[in-house]
């Protein structure tokens, strides 16, 4: 410690040399206190829609302390990445709750510190209505569209939790969708789409649907997760002109009445690649977007398979380059065999 050390001009002190030069050790703590109340290991706690929507406009992580109701939709903030931590509340709108049109190059996280209990719902035709730039990230957290919740008649929307694809969408965790919603849970159209971890369930329609052009190639990679259940009447995923589907694990179900494939397809610029996972379910594999009710038909250049567990009638047609399979256990009934190469 120098203080108040004394300096005259053109006088010479009597400190020098190792002052400047000796090394220095600092300990730097981390104080949330420093950040003000109403912080929670950095987050803003937030009770209301307008202490909500006021954080996300000045870019600050935000963790709700209630159940939150909005009137109008959350628009993340452009070139910014916003977090949300719905820490087991529930985040609800009448119409979609996050909405990234009219935003460019925006990033959201969704987290769910409370291990599954925190919701985000909507009545309306979309939870989240993404655009063409940008990224969406989830970690956790129940999606519930409760208009396609079953009644007394059958909801075609086009989608129950994520509608469109900004520019990336990762999945990490989370439950999306319910076994008595007639909804398809995520419709992508432009972007790529990487799903880690999570459940994904619907009553009937497609879970995961992919609409696009054949003009550039999208992707979906899916390494883990559950897709489907026991008695889903539907198709797990469309995938659209365009788009490569790479499926390296997970478990996939549909309802053994034979009514729907487990995948379908565009036959333009569009295959499945799968190396593991598990496949239940249906009479048949693969089928095209315009014979989903009427035919059996195999197309075995729609999918290169090398690995996993199946169940499905036409397992053989898609059984190409060596490939072989051995019975390794019974699934409803019917024998499931394990397939390598």
């Amino acid at each position: 410690k120098v203080a108040n050390m004394p300096v005259q001009a053109n006088y010479r002190t009597n400190v020098y040399g190792s002052l400047l030069t000796v090394p220095g050790e600092f300990t730097v703590v981390k104080d949330h206190e420093w950040a003000g109340p109403g912080y929670d290991n950095g987050y803003k706690a937030v009770s209301t829609a307008e202490e909500l929507t006021a954080a996300i406009e000045a870019g600050v992580p935000v963790k709700l302390a209630e159940d939150i109701k909005l009137s109008d939709c959350i628009v993340p903030p452009s070139n910014k990445e916003i977090t949300i931590d719905l820490n087991g509340y529930k985040l609800e709108c009448e119409n979609t709750v996050i909405n990234f049109y009219n935003t460019s190059n925006a990033s959201i996280v969704l987290n769910d510190s409370s291990n599954g209990n925190g919701i985000i719902s909507t009545s309306g035709e979309a939870i989240i209505s993404a655009c063409y730039t940008g990224k969406i990230t989830v970690n956790g957290g129940k999606f519930i569209n409760t208009d396609g919740i079953d009644n007394d008649k059958i909801h075609y929307k086009q989608n129950n939790a994520i509608f469109g694809c900004v520019k990336d969408l990762v999945i990490n965790g989370g439950i999306f969708g319910s076994e008595d919603m007639k909804c398809s849970v995520i419709t992508g159209g432009t972007g790529n789409i990487i799903i880690e971890d999570g459940t994904f369930k619907s009553k009937l329609l497609y879970l995961i649907q992919l609409s696009g052009s054949s003009d550039s190639q999208r992707s979906l990679t899916i390494n883990n997760g559950k897709f489907g259940h026991e008695t889903y009447n539907g198709i797990v995923i469309a995938a659209g002109d365009g788009f490569n589907v790479n499926i390296n694990g997970g478990i996939f179900i549909n309802s053994t009445d034979g009514t729907y494939p487990l995948f379908n397809y565009g036959q333009t610029n569009s295959k499945f690649f799968i190396s593991d996972g598990e496949f239940y379910g249906s009479d048949y594999l693969i089928d095209t977007f315009y014979n989903r009710n009427s035919s059996k038909t195999s197309f075995p250049d729609a999918a290169t398979i090398t690995g996993g567990k199946w169940q499905v009638g036409d397992l053989d047609a898609y059984l190409t380059d060596g490939q072989t399979k051995t019975e390794t256990g019974e699934y409803n009934g019917k024998t499931v065999y394990a397939v390598s190469k």
